[in-house]
């Protein structure tokens, strides 16, 4: 696959969405307690009467017996005696999860939103940066509306792609990091308007520093950084309705076997599919 700068205008945004979601180390930096995922949910699918998607939505996922999982984990123990903590946890884990272990549909406890913009750096000038008066007022009523569903946690992440570096074995990296520095100074004028004053949504930005050689899931360097945090979003009327109808979503889905749950809302095959880490946009698509 192609870098993100090289998309075309129409799929940038998706490819760089999917790219992060299916790389564990970006993914890590921007989600803590969140393990199921769904890409570019439209409102139509998830049974709301109104028009628009929300980029990113998840929560998080907890076993169905804790003491069956401390019993799987004794057993795991023993069988690595020295092996290091965490490598017991992922093996149990893992296990109990392949044996169904995951209480399915999840919880609905925590739910996090995020929208997603994806502009790119082209000689000194962030272009498609959807920063005009019309495009501001449509990502901040998207932000409002987030917001009004109740979600505990509403997110705005700036994705911004750099044309991929090259240089000689690890100077490509710092090339490339470097490269993504400056291309985060460039766009800060940008940056400082994303966010409307008085609503509780948390603004991350993630200049993506391409190496040659590779796309951004294998090869890239930098990750989402934090401009400004969230704050706790108040459930409202909403929330109740939203918990349903992801309730019924997800669970006509089958029960998962890992620890980590991505799907996609698929424009292509009209269908909510899986796709797995390390993936591209496409794989798992059923048309």
């Amino acid at each position: 696959m192609s870098y993100i700068i090289e998309q075309d205008s129409s799929e940038r945004e998706s490819v760089a969405t999917h790219r992060l979601l299916a790389t564990m180390p970006l993914r890590a930096q921007l989600f803590h307690g969140v393990s199921w995922f769904i890409m570019e949910l439209r409102f139509s699918t998830l049974g709301l009467d109104e028009a628009g998607e929300i980029d990113i939505i998840g929560g998080r996922l907890t076993f169905s017996d804790p003491d069956a999982y401390s019993s799987v984990y004794t057993e795991e123990e023993a069988r690595w005696p020295d092996a290091a903590p965490g490598l017991v946890e992922m093996m149990a884990t893992r296990r109990f999860v392949q044996d169904g272990g995951l209480v399915w549909p999840p919880p609905m406890d925590l739910l996090v939103g995020v929208e997603v913009k994806c502009s790119y750096e082209n000689e000194g000038v962030i272009k498609s940066a959807k920063d005009s008066p019309d495009k501001l007022r449509d990502l901040h009523k998207q932000l409002r509306r987030d917001v009004d569903l109740g979600l505990d946690i509403v997110s705005f992440l700036d994705i911004i792609a750099n044309q991929p570096a090259n240089g000689k074995d690890s100077d490509a990296w710092w090339n490339a990091s470097s490269k993504a520095f400056a291309t985060l100074d460039t766009a800060d004028p940008i940056l400082a308007k994303r966010i409307p004053a008085g609503l509780p949504v948390g603004h991350w930005v993630w200049s993506v520093g391409a190496v040659a050689g590779g796309h951004e899931g294998i090869r890239g360097a930098g990750g989402p950084i934090c401009v400004r945090r969230p704050s706790a979003n108040p459930h409202t009327p909403k929330r109740v309705r939203v918990e349903e109808l992801l309730i019924h979503l997800l669970g006509v889905q089958p029960r998962p076997r890992s620890p980590l749950v991505l799907l996609k809302d698929c424009k292509t095959c009209q269908r909510i599919h899986p796709f797995a880490e390390g993936s591209e946009p496409g794989d798992g698509c059923l048309s």
